[in-house]
């Protein structure tokens, strides 16, 4: 059994009225696919202050969401290292290759200015920063992935294994624009979703997800 069963992962609760916006998610696709239960505790933007400055009082270096706390009540932080070290642990989703495994760590790091982009443009007071994330920025994103994707046969980033680095892919396609993507265009990002959708191991994960758009829009209509 893993060390991180029965993980609490803290995030915030529903950015811009999306359950999956920013950085929280890779976490929970992860957890998913590779069958580790955890709770995913949802942080209000009211509540965060407060329990960063405990985090600091109790010694944490990382006092930023997401983290999670183990059933024996060790804390890590951070994305993109926490998926490498669990990946480490587990001995999954992370490339034998050594020069594999750098290019996940590299790649890991283009999805960490992708996504420090996107909250740039979200909360940017400037009108046009959405439109100019969008269709500027995200289409070299797009241009430059299917061309990572087509490096190796078979649908994920390294082939046929996934990879943590292929959790966060599939993260940012979808908090940008709900995973859909132009299939004529980008071919091989369109192949990688739908491998990403078909996992047996995720079907739970995208059921739960629906959910929690469905909860929001009745919230709306009420």
């Amino acid at each position: 059994m893993s060390e991180f069963e029965g993980s609490k992962i803290y995030y915030f609760k529903n950015i811009g009225n999306n359950p999956i916006l920013g950085r929280g998610d890779p976490l929970r696709l992860f957890f998913n696919d590779a069958g580790i239960s955890f709770e995913y505790v949802r942080v209000t933007f009211a509540e965060w202050p407060e329990m960063k400055q405990k985090l600091i009082q109790d010694g944490h270096r990382m006092p930023t969401l997401p983290y999670l706390f183990t059933k024996e009540n060790k804390f890590y932080g951070t994305t993109a290292p926490l998926l490498r070290y669990i990946s480490k642990k587990l001995n999954k989703y992370i490339p034998k290759d050594p020069e594999e495994e750098y290019l996940a760590d590299a790649y890991a790091d283009l999805y960490l200015d992708w996504m420090s982009k996107w909250v740039e443009a979200f909360l940017s007071k400037e009108s046009d920063a959405m439109s100019n994330y969008e269709n500027e920025y995200c289409a070299s994103q797009h241009a430059n992935w299917n061309n990572i994707l087509g490096d190796k046969k078979g649908p994920f980033i390294f082939g046929d294994e996934i990879s943590y680095t292929d959790f966060l892919l599939y993260h940012q396609l979808n908090n940008d624009f709900g995973a859909k993507v132009n299939a004529d265009k980008y071919p091989r990002i369109a192949e990688f979703v739908k491998a990403i959708q078909n996992r047996p191991s995720l079907q739970k994960h995208f059921e739960t997800e629906k959910k929690e758009f469905n909860d929001i829009q009745n919230e709306k209509d009420q």
